[in-house]
């Protein structure tokens, strides 16, 4: 192990194969040449083997976090210590950040502010707080950086199975202060996402109470991990926002910008409408949209009822993967992703895809014009988003294929129109359909007409 290390960062893990690849790559982007240790709790899943894949120092321990954050800094060698959870991510020019902070010797303990991975506004209201330093605003999810002397002077974390960052830190402010690093690590919401917003931080303000009235860490363990998981189902929508010249672009060739703004607007809200209607207590709903420029619209639009991630991928196949590993992260056992051009989607289709999810791997919805509307599974085939004819007549087929060499248990739902062109638009008119005659097909006479 080299000893001229600046940073090592220590990640205390107990199945995190969900998240620490996403971690260690970041890592490596925001503190170049930085020490990755990863300590283990005892995880069954992949972690550790993608830790090592990735180029991590992995050492084992007792399960729990506070033991391992331990075990992990005695063996760092970087002057500074970085102790980062496995859903937590740095922020650009880390290394800078930090070098400005320390740079005055009496900085012993700080931590950055914190942002959360999905655009919300209660979890942003959670953010705010974290620029004030408090034991009810800073915890171990901020990132917590220490000068190396400082914990070899024996502050070390409790041995404990959670609470040991609030403790750590409760501790430091009675010898120092703790300041505050310039910068926002991005952590995962998905504790929140299983079991409630709001309820999650009353349960995380309660606890905190009950740690300041010396109830024994163990106790309070085994409470915080008897929450109920909520967060079963999740659907997936990507749109764009709709502005004249972006969205529609083959049916507004013939039939012009305007009236295709209008349609994608009309069937978009119908989807948006339709996926709401879906049990809340027990289906998350994400808006996955095209340009980053469009959040602060599409929140406007969409009245804050998704939560909202830009899509991230050189073509359609990488952004519907990234979709799904993003949403698998947050623990959900079923997931769907649509489209915003089905006039003809509903609720039912909806949870009617989810309920055929119980007796098999994939669902998939045909569309009239060889693609798909629907695609839903329990966890991610890689091989259905890569080197796939996307956009064409052949998507279904090849679709289909794969799932007969992956060996998958299908079900497939009824065939929908998914309308692109005009002529998708006059089958679709002249097909008889339950929706057709309600607003849709009333915006579509309308606006014929009036053209």
């Amino acid at each position: 192990m080299q000893k001229n290390k600046k940073y090592s960062v220590i990640i205390p893990t107990l199945n995190e194969e969900k998240h620490i690849a996403s971690c260690i790559f970041n890592i490596n982007r925001c503190l170049p040449n930085a020490e990755i240790i990863v300590s283990d709790g005892g995880s069954k899943d992949k972690t550790l083997k993608i830790a090592t894949d990735n180029g991590a120092l992995i050492l084992s321990s007792l399960k729990s976090r506070g033991n391992q954050l331990n075990v992990g800094a005695e063996r760092a060698m970087g002057e500074f210590l970085i102790f980062l959870h496995a859903d937590t991510v740095l922020p650009e020019k880390s290394d800078l950040l930090i070098d400005k902070t320390f740079t005055d010797e009496k900085v012993q303990v700080a931590t950055f502010k914190m942002n959360f991975d999905i655009d919300n506004w209660i979890l942003n209201f959670y953010s705010w707080f974290t620029k004030f330093d408090s034991i009810f605003t800073r915890f171990g999810d901020c990132g917590i950086v220490v000068r190396k002397n400082y914990f070899e002077r024996g502050n070390l974390f409790p041995e404990w199975k959670l609470f040991e960052d609030v403790h750590f830190l409760r501790t430091a402010r009675k010898e120092v202060d703790v300041f505050t690093i310039p910068g926002f690590v991005t952590t995962s919401a998905r504790r929140f996402l299983q079991n409630g917003f709001v309820k999650t931080q009353i349960r995380n303000f309660v606890y905190i109470i009950q740690y300041l009235m010396n109830k024994k860490p163990e106790y309070l363990y085994s409470k915080y991990n008897k929450m109920k998981n909520f967060n079963k189902k999740a659907v997936i929508v990507f749109a764009k926002f709709p502005e004249k010249g972006k969205v529609k672009t083959r049916l507004a060739s013939t039939l012009g910008d305007r009236f295709a703004k209008d349609f994608y607007k009309v069937c978009a809200e119908h989807t948006f409408n339709e996926i709401l209607k879906t049990n809340n207590n027990n289906t998350r709903h994400f808006l996955f949209y095209s340009d980053e420029n469009d959040r602060k619209k599409i929140k406007k639009w969409t009245q804050s009822k998704f939560l909202l991630f830009h899509q991230q991928g050189e073509d359609l196949g990488k952004k519907m993967l990234n979709a799904f590993q993003s949403v698998f992260k947050n623990d959900v056992s079923k997931t769907i992703i649509i489209g915003t051009d089905l006039p003809d989607i509903s609720s039912d289709i909806i949870e009617k895809s989810f309920n055929l999810l119980d007796d098999c791997d994939v669902v998939i919805g045909p569309a009239t014009d060889g693609g798909y509307y629907l695609l839903g599974m329990k966890k991610i085939y890689e091989k259905l988003f890569l080197n796939l004819p996307w956009s064409t007549d052949k998507l279904f087929e090849q679709t289909l294929k794969i799932i007969n060499e992956l060996n998958l248990n299908l079900s497939i739902l009824p065939e929908l129109s998914d309308i692109d062109t005009e002529n998708d638009l006059n089958n679709w008119i002249n097909k008889e359909t339950k929706l057709k005659a309600g607003e849709i097909k009333s915006f579509v006479q309308t606006a014929l007409f009036n053209n």
